[in-house]
């Protein structure tokens, strides 16, 4: 009946001058999948075209059936769900939402995860739109079927749509029967399951709004962060500061104190790593949360723990939530507990635990007093700064401008020099690259004279790095300092350095001279004076260049100066130069040399 029903729109279409619609149509069931994606985006054109009546009952059954089922493809089915998420208008209004709602139904209660979300995400969003008695009538069955399916796949859907349809009903007889059919889904010996329910438990606290009538549901709640799947105790524990929240809007601490508690000191302890990393890296927002952070020795005890964990995995964690928990027990007398905590971590025989200590310990200087800063912070920092892993090193440099704020250059100094003269040889271009990026903010701790005498050199070193990447960051690098100290500074320290680059060998190196040239000049930082007399004399000795590459480069620099110049000394002293270049004998110097030639009077 379908397929006879599509041939009568295809002969009826062509008829109406509607055929780009009834291709859309064939393109529905096209063995092409991305076709198929293509068309089922146009759905709301083709119920344009077909009005309330022959969408309903023509083309959703369409759609929805090939060959007596779904769409095999999870992408075409997501497309059809995400289409349907705002289709009610297109099959007559809020009276017609079971010809969507069905469907979706459908697609909740299938395997894949994604095409389950947006068949959630889809229904959701279509019962936002319905009136009370449209949704008694046509959703509420929906969400009891899926409950009392025998497929997990559908009870994990329905726990989805529980505390959608909770917070739509107003029968208190209904509202408890919800209650239990939620309590109910927690007890099914599924994982896919039990991790729905917990993944909704924050929605269904909300939904309820009534803290005397969460026990029984709170209790399911922690029998699930205590279950023996370490899949459901995990998510149990991402959960906690969001259910500790809606609790607290409650005003309901004793529930928290009751229910959610528990679930974070087991987790402390739980066999399954993955669970005691969960807890790590959520405890800023759990400690908030719960009010944990107006106890700071439990916090301490739990970070503790962590800290000391047998899995570098968790102890990576736990560094990365230094700056966080020196944050959470700011003020408090058992603050210098940790400091031991910090030192193994800087210590530890794992590479990327040392790593992640170094990219947060620095953090503790907006924590610590100026004295402890000295005391407790400095001598971890200094073995950091020796440590034989690069990655640490450079980890530690990125970050020295918040303790520099705190105790001044002077302090880390030379240790920072020690550390970048040894990181800037790199033998991984990668590191050479971290180390540059820092290189401005270095430059603004360490002011001119200092920079002058123990980084410039360096830094002009990487304008031959061999690695091309390297050349044209250290072009916009040197850039940015032109800007921080100024044209003076660059005069006089900078460019005597950095121009007898053009006599270099290799081409590559004059190129990236000309590079950083171009970026000066096209930024605005130097003045006419340095372009007509500097600039313009490098420009006419690098235009007889013997390399092509270099020539055409000369060009394209010379392009981005024009704009910054007066037309009379264009004419008088520019133009001589890129007329030379347009009658270089190579074919792409020519052209750039005319396309400058272009912007000149």
């Amino acid at each position: 009946k379908a397929t006879v029903s599509v041939l009568y729109w295809r002969v009826n279409m062509a008829d109406d001058g509607l055929f780009p619609v009834a291709v859309l149509i064939d393109e529905l069931k096209s063995s092409e999948m991305a076709v198929r994606v293509r068309a089922t985006k146009q759905l709301k054109v083709i119920a344009e075209a077909l009005g309330f009546e022959r969408t309903r009952e023509e083309l959703i059954p369409y759609v929805t059936e090939k060959g007596g089922g779904w769409d095999d493809n999870d992408e075409v089915l997501i497309c059809i769900a995400e289409q349907f998420a705002d289709f009610l208008e297109y099959v007559g209004g809020p009276p017609f939402a079971s010809v969507l709602l069905i469907p979706l139904e459908q697609l909740i209660g299938m395997e894949e995860p994604v095409v389950r979300d947006k068949g959630v995400e889809a229904i959701n969003n279509i019962v936002k739109q319905l009136p009370d008695n449209v949704v008694e009538r046509d959703f509420a069955p929906i969400v009891h079927r899926m409950a009392n399916h025998e497929w997990a796949a559908c009870k994990a859907g329905s726990a989805a749509l529980i505390p959608t349809l909770y917070a739509r009903t107003h029968v208190s007889e209904n509202l408890t029967q919800l209650r239990t059919l939620y309590i109910s889904l927690t007890t099914v010996e599924e994982p896919l399951v039990m991790r729905a329910a917990v993944q909704h438990m924050p929605s269904i606290v909300r939904c309820v709004n009534s803290a005397s009538m969460l026990g029984g549901i709170l209790e399911k709640y922690y029998q699930l962060g205590c279950h023996k799947q370490d899949g459901v105790r995990l998510l149990a524990v991402e959960k906690c500061a969001e259910v500790a929240r809606e609790l607290a809007k409650l005003r309901a601490p004793e529930l928290i104190q009751k229910f959610v508690h528990p679930i974070i000191k087991d987790a402390v302890r739980d066999v399954s790593w993955r669970v005691r990393y969960m807890l790590c890296t959520q405890l800023k927002d759990i400690a908030e949360a719960t009010s944990l952070s107006k106890q700071p020795a439990e916090i301490i005890n739990i970070y503790k723990a962590l800290a000391g964990d047998a899995e570098a995995e968790v102890r990576t964690a736990a560094a990365h939530q230094i700056a966080n928990v020196g944050l959470l027990v700011a003020g408090s007398r058992d603050m210098r507990e940790l400091t031991p905590c910090f030192n193994d971590l800087c210590f530890d025989a794992n590479n990327h635990v040392r790593a992640a200590t170094a990219a947060n310990i620095v953090g503790l200087s907006q924590v610590f007093s100026k004295g402890e800063v000295k005391e407790f912070l400095l001598p971890l920092l200094t073995k950091l700064l020796g440590d034989e892993s690069a990655d640490v090193r450079l980890n530690v440099i990125g970050e020295l401008g918040k303790v520099s704020e705190t105790v001044g250059f002077k302090e880390l100094g030379p240790r920072i020099l020690t550390a970048v003269t040894n990181l800037a040889t790199d033998s991984k271009w990668r590191v050479r690259e971290g180390v540059i990026n820092v290189v401005p903010s270095l430059a603004k701790l360490m002011g001119p004279e200092v920079f002058n005498t123990d980084l410039s050199n360096i830094v002009i070193g990487w304008l031959t790095d061999q690695v091309c990447e390297i050349r044209g960051l250290v072009a916009k690098v040197l850039c940015d300092l032109w800007q921080i100290f100024g044209e003076n500074w660059a005069r006089t320290n900078l460019l005597p350095k950095i121009l007898v680059i053009a006599n270099k060998e290799n081409y590559m190196h004059r190129v990236a001279l000309l590079s950083f040239v171009s970026l000066v000049a096209s930024k605005g930082y130097c003045s006419p004076e340095v372009l007509n007399s500097t600039f313009l004399n490098l420009f006419a000795s690098m235009a007889r260049d013997k390399v092509p590459n270099v020539r055409f480069n000369v060009a394209k620099s010379m392009e981005g100066c024009l704009s910054k110049i007066d037309s009379k000394t264009i004419t008088a002293n520019w133009r001589p130069v890129l007329d030379l270049l347009e009658n270089d004998p190579d074919i792409d110097v020519r052209h750039f040399a005319r396309k400058a030639l272009v912007n000149c009077p």
